[in-house]
């Protein structure tokens, strides 16, 4: 069992040390203004800098598939009388 919650403990501290070396490299340098050819007259409005991706369909699919995994488990779980 010390076994167990040693390699857990390790784990969990190689992940954390991944991820804290991941926020620090993966940050770059903000990219220089463009020139006066990219295509604006001039300055763009906060917002507009944003695509047009439908992004709260792809959530809500991302969610009905995460609530239909977790009502397959519950009903697994239930059907092998793990719970009374």
């Amino acid at each position: 069992m010390k076994n167990i919650v040693q390699k857990v403990k390790l784990l969990l501290v190689l992940m954390m040390l991944m991820m804290l070396h991941c926020s620090i490299y993966g940050q770059s340098v903000p990219p220089a203004p463009p020139d006066g050819g990219h295509g604006a007259t001039g300055n763009q409005a906060p917002g507009d800098e944003g695509g047009t991706a439908p992004v709260g369909s792809g959530v809500a699919i991302l969610i009905g598939l995460g609530a239909a995994y977790a009502g397959k488990k519950v009903y697994n779980t239930y059907n092998n009388g793990k719970f009374s």
